[in-house]
């Protein structure tokens, strides 16, 4: 074991055990998020399939307004733990506070664009009424999701990440619970709102969040300067600039994807239905993908900063032993207990053919673990480099060839059946994964033989 003190954990560096330790911290705080999401699909899936298929739908077209501006202000944490490392502490409150005003008015953006889509979204659809109206009430919250990211941000750069998880998952309780009780309704005076009440639950309990984190942010070291709400537009510059490359990339990636989205709720059939249950099952195993991604970044950022490049390599072949391992699991718990889970969800009458089609989609979703497990590695690898303008560039050629097109062709022109979803999602992972190995080996290539470089003796 490893047991000094620059180092990532007390396990050897690189290794499984290394992985491992970083993994499930990261899982804990993840997974009750996923399971918020899990819990809101299991409700309405007993409340109406459609609303089920509605609740999908909308909430893929919903995530590409709170990503996009999730992702301006998640770089917040950077600026203020840079700060904070620096004993700049002035200046960390300031930081906090542009995101904050940016958070606020984005709705000056969000709302108006969004609004103007739901016709394209919606219109013609089975979904159309249900998915509009909760579209729409999530649109009007939107805001309040980079500002809870720009108010965790603050707890996050400062190493209180505890804070944030409590909070979080206090949060994340409550909406479960407003769901439930929206959705069915109680017999003391609260009637069944179905998946309205989905919608008002989730943004209730947003609020709820971010009214404790903005109170505690208050509170907050004085020497921050947390009391400081002057818009500084240096500031707000330079954590715009950096988060620039990403934003952009996850621009044209869920553009894409909500293209294939849209594509789907169109075709007639059990596609939007086994796109449904599928995608309430990769809920409940995400967080590890997610969980891997952050470890990833982590160990390649670290051993970068230390210049120990072989390291990132040896992270890297752990972190694709600790995805082998779960793949095999996630394929036994398919075996044994797909049947039990999709009782959960199903529970008006299927034709044997669309039980067929969702029993042959669960196989092509386990496929798909393996290789988004992959491709996420190859992704994290990428970041911790620090090469988001590449990432950026391959997304500019890509996204469109990979994430949509593959949809177009196979569902438009083959008329392939409802089961291949998750074989063409896959498209994406197989094409990029091997992309982006090849250029975090050309980086780390370079930086080694810089390394080397720096380290023959100088002439006098």
């Amino acid at each position: 074991m490893q047991t000094k003190k620059h180092a990532l954990s007390s396990f050897s560096p690189g290794t499984v055990g290394e992985t491992l330790a970083l993994f499930f911290p990261l899982l804990l705080s993840i997974f009750s998020g996923s399971m918020m999401h899990f819990f809101d699909r299991l409700f309405i899936s007993q409340y109406s399939l459609i609303s089920l298929k509605a609740m999908t739908a909308a909430n893929y077209y919903i995530l590409f307004f709170q990503l996009i501006m999730m992702r301006v202000v998640v770089l917040t944490k950077v600026c203020v733990g840079r700060s904070y490392g620096e004993k700049n502490d002035a200046l960390i409150g300031p930081y906090c506070w542009q995101m904050i005003w940016f958070s606020i008015a984005s709705i000056g953006i969000t709302l108006p664009v969004g609004l103007s889509l739901i016709p394209y979204l919606f219109k013609g659809t089975e979904i159309a009424t249900e998915g509009a109206l909760y579209f729409k009430i999530l649109l009007f919250g939107n805001f309040l999701f980079p500002l809870g990211t720009t108010l965790s941000s603050y707890f996050i750069g400062l190493g209180k990440t505890k804070v944030v998880g409590i909070a979080t998952f206090g949060a994340q309780c409550i909406n479960i619970a407003l769901n439930y009780l929206l959705i069915f309704g109680t017999t003391f005076g609260i009637p069944s709102l179905g998946i309205k009440g989905a919608a008002l639950g989730t943004v209730f309990a947003q609020s709820g969040l971010c009214l404790t984190l903005f109170y505690l942010f208050l509170k907050g070291n004085q020497a921050h300067r947390t009391r400081s709400p002057a818009v500084r537009w240096p500031l707000f510059k330079e954590v715009f600039l950096i988060g620039l490359p990403r934003i952009l990339t996850n621009i044209m990636l869920l553009g894409c994807w909500n293209l294939a989205v849209v594509l789907i709720t169109r075709l007639e059939g059990d596609y939007l239905l086994v796109f449904s249950v599928g995608s309430s099952i990769w809920i409940t195993y995400s967080p590890l993908i997610r969980s891997i991604e952050q470890v990833i970044i982590t160990q390649v950022s670290f051993y970068r900063g230390k210049k120990e490049y072989s390291m990132i390599w040896h992270s890297a072949r752990s972190s694709l032993f600790v995805i082998s391992g779960f793949f095999c699991l996630f394929g036994l718990v398919l075996y044994f207990w797909l049947d039990p889970f999709l009782s959960f969800f199903i529970h008006e009458p299927l034709s044997p053919q669309s039980l067929r089609y969702i029993h042959l989609c669960c196989f092509w979703l386990w496929l798909f673990f393996l290789f988004e497990g992959v491709q996420i590695i190859s992704v994290g690898m990428v970041t911790g480099l620090e090469k988001t303008w590449y990432s950026l560039k391959y997304s500019l050629f890509t996204s469109y060839l990979t994430c949509y097109l593959p949809f177009h062709i196979g569902f438009n022109i083959y008329h392939l059946g409802p089961d291949k979803i998750y074989l063409l999602c896959s498209v994406c992972m197989i094409v990029s994964a091997p992309i982006y190995f090849l250029e975090s080996k050309k980086t780390i290539t370079k930086l080694q033989k810089t390394h080397d470089e720096e380290k023959l003796p100088q002439p006098i």
